[in-house]
């Protein structure tokens, strides 16, 4: 086998839209960087997106962490605590179809403490 052979065989292969977004959102939900743009730390992670890919996937998580943040704190008052969690799952995942489970996970916990942090919960 020759080494383009080799290394056409072990390349990965390419990123999903879904994977793309997944990957985004993974950063913009970093607590240590919570709310701060992400193109700069998504660039090296996919040294192959422009400019304008950057930024849309950083609008479309900032509008998703946004979703949460809001829906969150919506629920949080209008529902039973035992409630909120399963609702809010089913919204997200409605809204963000792409989300994978963990990202999902990882946005109510950012979400919730931020309802906590911000308004009187039931």
């Amino acid at each position: 086998m020759s080494l383009l052979g080799y290394l056409r065989r072990w390349r990965a292969p390419a990123e999903t839209p879904d994977e793309l977004l997944n990957s985004a959102l993974d950063l913009a939900l970093d607590f240590g960087n919570w709310l701060s743009p992400i193109q700069t730390r998504l660039r090296a992670r996919h040294p192959t997106l422009d400019a304008r890919q950057l930024d849309g996937l950083d609008e479309t998580c900032q509008a998703a962490i946004l979703y949460g943040q809001q829906t969150a704190l919506s629920l949080s008052a209008t529902l039973e605590p035992a409630q909120v969690e399963g609702r809010f799952n089913a919204l997200f995942a409605e809204r963000y179809p792409w989300a994978s489970q963990e990202n999902r996970a990882r946005a109510w916990r950012h979400c919730i403490y931020y309802a906590t942090k911000t308004a009187r919960v039931r």
